[in-house]
């Protein structure tokens, strides 16, 4: 069962202990200071709640601001990394910036211990992530 960590207009995050998993549902295009809230709390929560996978479905996320990733991939990505994170599911549409976005983390993530792939549904890529468990 998954518990609500984070609930706005824009984006929700909960968390299934037993799966070790956290989703993200983005709504719709955040600004900067939603943005980052949703990837605090993540940071904040994962070590004590040992999570090790993140299925994001970004298909109403929007533009992500070029200041806003870069500060994803300087703070959040180490942390996840350094947290023991194992995998990340993207869920994304098939539309150029969603694919830059979704192809940029995974670049990113590349040479760490984090595997990340890109799904079309959520169903497709919770199965990905738990497979090996």
């Amino acid at each position: 069962m998954e518990e609500k960590i984070y609930d706005s207009e824009v984006v929700a995050l909960s968390f299934s202990k037993s799966e070790r998993l956290a989703h993200i549902i983005w709504k719709k295009n955040a600004d900067t200071s939603e943005y980052r809230n949703i990837f605090n709390s993540i940071v904040e929560f994962s070590p004590k709640n040992q999570m090790k996978y993140i299925l994001s479905d970004m298909r109403k996320e929007g533009v992500v601001k070029a200041e806003d990733l870069k500060w994803m991939e300087l703070e959040v990505l180490k942390k996840a990394v350094e947290h023991g994170v194992l995998k990340i599911a993207l869920v994304a549409e098939d539309t150029i910036f969603s694919n830059i976005y979704a192809e940029t983390i995974k670049r990113k993530l590349r040479e760490s211990p984090i595997t990340v792939s890109i799904f079309r549904d959520d169903t497709s890529a919770k199965a990905w992530l738990l497979a090996d468990q």
